[in-house]
């Protein structure tokens, strides 16, 4: 890795800190000005959860395949492009290679050591092109399923009893609602499915210790 390379993910991460510090002292004096009540979880027969995480792994798929089409569109042929030196470069260096080193030409090793020094930047240049590339997913995927979350379907407002919210915070909850629908349908199908398992799982064994027989008292006399 460069000094650049290195100095530009430093310069990110500084970016990335000083960003998270604003948000946590905006979120902090917001709740310490308004105090906004706290929230109340809807009724597990009200929730419609097994209904809401099927829809929003359906919808996170679909998602995930029309940026996949996007990207393939846009940054395909430049990925093929890359590829295919970078193959070429192997193949050059490995039929080279397997010339015995005493029997190379000086010739054979000048054009050997240079397929290498190719080699190696268009693979660096391969890897950060891949990096852009999930770079401009990750946020592609967070702006569409925001504008899904936007015209209406949303985790927040199925979980919890908004009634208790003052008109003035309202828009606030909205806004959470829709940044954390958009950022949960970002994140993919996997962890939708991991999330659905798990309740799942949940439910199956609380329901399985409602039905389970509970012991009988001993009968009178016993011992």
């Amino acid at each position: 890795m460069t000094d650049t390379t290195s100095s530009m993910i430093e310069k990110k991460m500084t970016t990335a800190r000083l960003v998270g510090v604003a948000v946590l002292i905006v979120v902090a004096v917001f709740a310490y000005q308004n105090k906004p009540a706290a929230l109340g979880f809807k009724p597990a027969e009200q929730m419609e959860i097994m209904n809401m995480i099927p829809a929003l792994l359906l919808a996170s798929m679909f998602l995930e395949r029309a940026i996949e089409v996007f990207l393939s569109a846009w940054r395909g042929g430049g990925a093929d492009v890359l590829d295919s030196d970078i193959a070429y470069h192997q193949k050059e260096i490995d039929t080279l290679e397997q010339i015995a080193p005493e029997q190379r030409s000086d010739t054979q090793n000048t054009a050997l050591e240079n397929e290498k020094t190719k080699l190696g930047p268009k693979i660096t240049e391969r890897v950060q092109y891949r990096a852009d590339s999930r770079f401009i997913a990750q946020w592609m995927g967070l702006g569409m399923g925001i504008v899904i979350a936007l015209v209406g379907v949303r985790v927040l407002n199925n979980l919890v009893d908004t009634s208790a919210l003052e008109a003035g915070i309202k828009p606030y909850f909205v806004t959470v609602d829709v940044l954390l629908t958009g950022a949960l349908l970002a994140g993919g199908s996997d962890a939708i499915n991991k999330i659905m398992k798990l309740y799942s799982g949940y439910m199956s064994m609380i329901t399985a210790n409602t039905q389970a027989p509970k012991p009988k008292p001993p009968a009178n006399g016993a011992g």
